[in-house]
Parts: structure tokens; C-alpha cells; sequence
């Protein structure tokens, strides 16, 4: 029992307890221990409500700025989520847009195709004028008054006496002719030889240095005469001209003779 009063005395720290003269405990009467009991108990709620509040204060004090940041994560995935439904339809749109005007275009494609195939006789029709329009070729030359030749080798024709050179493919400087486009072209030339000595005419028309067609001439008392022509396919860049063989002789005056021309057929 005094053992018992003691702690009660050592835990309350009341005035209830009195020490004796000689050191001892003195016995506190079992009324007054209840009540002592009582108040120590309410001591200690008191303490323990205190110290949970100063705990709770702390710790709101220190997780009220992570609270503020926790709603402002919140707030913005709310808001993305907002934008990310937002931006569900558009896409749903813009592929139906898409898909839309990949449509369009392949009928817009089918179309074309369709006034094409409609309108290809006129077209082609058109594109043949244009072509003849830009390539319109024919040309007249003849050669100079007097006499060409004899020569021991194979001459060259010069007619600088040009009639007509449209499109200016044909060369009066050099006598060739040059052909401007892929085509069929058609040629002719003449000679004209006076009888002097019993001399000879002949001469042939060459395409890219290889004889085509010929002409020939002897008289012993008058002049002779003659021509010959070709239709010839030239690609573009192709020569064409007249030459006169070694040992003949060629003749012209006022009344142009002897003449080289041709002319583009159609182009292929």
C-alpha cells in the first residue's frame, strides 16, 4: 500500500503528498486516491490532446504546400483530358475530310481521263496542226549562170539561186539541206548540159554521203536535159544535197535549169 502511494505521488507530482519526518511516504486515504487518480487521468488526456494537436499542426502545416501542388496536377490533368476530348472529334473529322478529298481527286482524275479519251481525235487533230504549223518545210534553188566542171572528183552542188526556203532549212552556202524533224520528205533535181567537146552531164542525189537516185546526159550536137527526184524518210539532223560526178559538167543561165527542191510530206 505504500508502495503504491508512492508512485501515485511520483506520477500525479500533487500536493497531496507530504513527506514524513523521517522520509517516508505519507499514506493518502483511498477517497482522496480516486480523485487524485481522476485528475491525473485527465492531466494526461489533456497532455495528449495538446501534443496531437501540436502534431496535427505540424504535419498540416507541412503537407498543405504539397496539397496545393497535388491540386494543381490535378486541375491540369483535368484539363488535358478536356483538350484530349476536344481534339478526339477533330481528328475523326479530319480524317473523314481526308478520305473525302482523296475521293474527289480520284474522281476528278477519272474525269480527265474521260475528256481525254473523249476529246483524243480533236486533240490529236489539234496537235498535228501545231506540229505541221511549227514544222512547214519546202524549198526551190537553182544553180549560178555558166558551167561547172569537169572536176576528177565527185563535186558538191552549190544552188545559190534559192526560190523559196521556207522554214530556212536549206542551206544556199553549202547546198545542203537539213532536215528539222523525223518525216517523209520528198526531192527532186534537174540538169541542164550544154553539147561542148562531147562532154557528159550526170550527177545523184545523196542522203548522208549515200546515193540515191541518178542522172545522166551525152549528146554530140545539142544540149540535153533531165531530171529525177526521191521520197525519202529523214530523221531530224539528216543532209540531203546534189553532186556532180567526177568528169561531167553542169550547166545554167537566165532561165534556171538546173534546180534542186524539195519539201516535207507530213511528220511521223
Amino acid at each position: 500500500m505504500e508502495r503504491l502511494s508512492v508512485l501515485v505521488c511520483l506520477l500525479a507530482v500533487l500536493p497531496h503528498c507530504q513527506a514524513g519526518s523521517e522520509g517516508h511516504i505519507m499514506e493518502i486515504p483511498h477517497g482522496d486516491l480516486a480523485d487524485i487518480k481522476e485528475e491525473t487521468d485527465k492531466k494526461t488526456m489533456d497532455q495528449g490532446s495538446e501534443a496531437s494537436a501540436a502534431f496535427q499542426s505540424t504535419a498540416d502545416s507541412t503537407s498543405e504546400p504539397n496539397m496545393a501542388m497535388v491540386q494543381k496536377l490535378e486541375a491540369l490533368e483535368a484539363t488535358v483530358r478536356a483538350l484530349e476530348e476536344t481534339v478526339r472529334p477533330l481528328e475523326a473529322t479530319v480524317k473523314d475530310l481526308e478520305a473525302t478529298v482523296g475521293a474527289q481527286e480520284e474522281t476528278i482524275r477519272e474525269l480527265e481521263e474521260s475528256k481525254n479519251q473523249l476529246m483524243e481525235p480533236n486533240s490529236t487533230l489539234a496537235e498535228q496542226r501545231l506540229y505541221e504549223g511549227l514544222y512547214q518545210v519546202a524549198f526551190s534553188a537553182a544553180l549560178p549562170d555558166g558551167n561547172i566542171g569537169p572536176a576528177n572528183f565527185l563535186h558538191s552542188l552549190v544552188y545559190n539561186r534559192v526560190m523559196s526556203n521556207i522554214g530556212g532549212h536549206y542551206s544556199p552556202a553549202t547546198g545542203f539541206f537539213t532536215a528539222p524533224v523525223r518525216g517523209v520528205y520528198y526531192f527532186t533535181f534537174t540538169f541542164f548540159c550544154w553539147a561542148q567537146s562531147q562532154q557528159t552531164c550526170g550527177g545523184s542525189l545523196y542522203h548522208n554521203g549515200n546515193k540515191m537516185t541518178s542522172w545522166y546526159g551525152f549528146s554530140r550536137s545539142n544540149p540535153s536535159s533531165g531530171s529525177n527526184n526521191a521520197i525519202l524518210l529523214l530523221q531530224a539532223g539528216d543532209h540531203v544535197n546534189v553532186r556532180l560526178w567526177a568528169d561531167r559538167v553542169v550547166s545554167d543561165n537566165v532561165n534556171r535549169y538546173s534546180t534542186f527542191s524539195g519539201f516535207l510530206l507530213y511528220s511521223m
